[in-house]
């Protein structure tokens, strides 16, 4: 799951690693499925996901594992568990961060009532129904460049690699951590059917391929 603004020439996955430039998997980006009720009109749209496939196979392992996806319009519980943004954006606001040091970081969020985030964005920005706004409960911490595309996974014990239910969108400040806004992010809920959909597919193509190889071919005299 990526935000709907990349393109398959920019993106490559790096699996089994927490450093963006070494170590893990480099696995190439064969196809991307857009969110057809995407609308590139609007300022921050709805429906801002998009799905990636990859050109092998991931077979999970101690290091790797996948993620549960939220239901269909569920929310974020409010209560047990936590749930853990992370990604490998600034830590200097306006600059990203080079270099093979750069290890994956995290900040647990708490979710902010969204007629307190309206408050908070004022006339900047207007939240679309499936926008949801996510602050660290630790001040001073926030996104910052690079982190668009950063899932928000809840983890409450029921699923060892706990449940996507967002992806960052942006961070409503270029100041960053020094005056955080909350973070806004995708909910993966809100698009779950179309999700559904899309795995449906795949699943439909592989089967059909499997059955194409293992037909056996006759001769016609």
């Amino acid at each position: 799951m990526v935000s709907q603004h990349v393109t398959k020439e920019e993106v490559s996955v790096r699996m089994g690693s927490v450093f963006r430039d070494f170590g893990g998997q480099i696995l190439s980006v064969t196809d991307i499925k857009r969110h057809p009720e995407y609308r590139m009109d609007q300022y921050y749209p709805e429906h801002n996901l998009a799905m990636i496939q990859l050109n092998l196979v991931i077979t999970p392992n101690s290091r790797m594992q996948p993620v549960a996806l939220a239901l269909a319009d569920a929310d974020l519980p409010a209560m047990f568990g936590e749930t853990i943004v992370t990604g490998y954006g600034s830590v200097i606001s306006g600059q990203i961060r080079e270099g093979e040091n750069q290890e994956l970081r995290r900040m647990i969020v708490r979710e902010v009532p969204r007629a307190e985030c309206r408050l908070i964005y004022g006339n900047d920005y207007h939240l679309q129904h499936d926008h949801m706004c996510l602050q660290s409960i630790v001040k001073g911490v926030a996104l910052c460049a690079g982190d668009t595309g950063d899932p928000a996974v809840h983890f409450s014990g029921l699923n060892r690699a706990g449940t996507l239910y967002g992806i960052a969108l942006f961070s409503g400040t270029e100041e960053c951590a020094y005056k955080s806004k909350p973070g806004v992010f995708a909910k993966v809920s809100y698009s779950r059917l179309w999700i559904n959909k899309i795995l449906e597919e795949v699943i439909e193509r592989t089967e059909s391929a499997d059955s194409g190889e293992n037909d056996i071919s006759h001769d016609v005299d």
